[in-house]
């Protein structure tokens, strides 16, 4: 069984370009390449319930997520190889960078089949630099502060909002996480409508998954993108080390997507004075 979808795209990415597809790889993966600089792949995946397949993002590694959508629910991994349209040859590599490109994406559908979406991290698997991941944040506009063990800390901020990130780059793990919020007691109304919010960002957001844990009456959301297990060597061949830095630059950006959706919406229904708006916004959520 193979799953044809075409992607959502999200407001803020404007205009879905053209897309390329490849021929389907086994074990019923898709893939698919776009001008925008993206390679997709996706499956069915096992049937489950909602709150289920967010639970499971908490321990995968890997930029591998559940999304349900239209009554069904896929596994999705999405790659960011640039901005450069891929049916066009880049004239600024050399025979052996180009061939490096191609191998680069080769390793990733091999990755995609065999490793991501697991809760272990592949073995003797290390990480970029942290102060190399640092520095591409930096260049891309975030101040960050290192401590010894690899970890990275910054905030994107909005207004009336702050989004803070722990970036953990260490032996056998890579991932950014940004809480969007802890609650207790919840109303049933007001953590539907949640969820319903949650699910239609996951399913829009490329690299950020969200993740909702359930521990008795206690409910916690977060925002991850997880790079774990992705091909890196040192030192690293240009093309890849191009595709570290956007696969950076392109978690950010979808981190603040995510800030910018639910930073004030989830907060703000698990209020219990705002319990009608959350009843009135299932409704809506359900209708459409």
């Amino acid at each position: 069984m193979t799953l044809s979808m075409p992607r959502i795209a999200c407001p803020e990415e404007g205009h879905q370009s053209d897309t390329f597809h490849q021929p389907l790889a086994d074990n019923g993966w898709e893939v698919s390449q776009d001008a925008m600089g993206w390679l997709g792949m996706w499956r069915p995946a096992d049937e489950c319930p909602p709150v289920w397949a967010l639970a499971e993002h908490a321990d995968w590694i890997g930029p591998t997520k559940l999304v349900c959508a239209n009554d069904r629910v896929i596994q999705r991994v999405d790659f960011f190889l640039g901005r450069r349209r891929w049916s066009v040859p880049d004239t600024s590599l050399d025979f052996g960078a180009d061939s490096l490109r191609v191998d680069l994406a080769d390793e990733l559908h091999q990755l995609a089949h065999d490793v991501l979406g697991r809760p272990k991290p592949p073995a003797d698997w290390r990480p970029p630099p942290a102060r190399s991941v640092a520095e591409w944040l930096e260049d891309a506009g975030h101040e960050v502060a290192m401590d010894r063990d690899g970890n990275l800390r910054l905030t994107l901020t909005r207004p009336g909002c702050d989004g803070q990130i722990c970036a953990t780059v260490q032996p056998g793990r890579c991932r950014f996480t940004m809480p969007l919020g802890q609650w207790q007691d919840l109303p049933d109304a007001a953590e539907a409508a949640m969820l319903c919010l949650i699910h239609q960002a996951n399913a829009r957001l490329r690299l950020v998954r969200l993740a909702w844990t359930i521990q008795g009456s206690r409910r916690r959301g977060e925002a991850q993108v997880d790079l774990t297990g992705l091909p890196w060597a040192d030192p690293c061949p240009e093309p890849m080390l191009d595709f570290w830095r956007a696969m950076v630059e392109e978690a950010m950006a979808g981190l603040e997507r995510a800030l910018l959706w639910l930073g004030h919406e989830l907060p703000l229904l698990a209020l219990p004075e705002h319990g009608e708006l959350a009843e009135s916004l299932l409704v809506s959520l359900c209708e459409a």
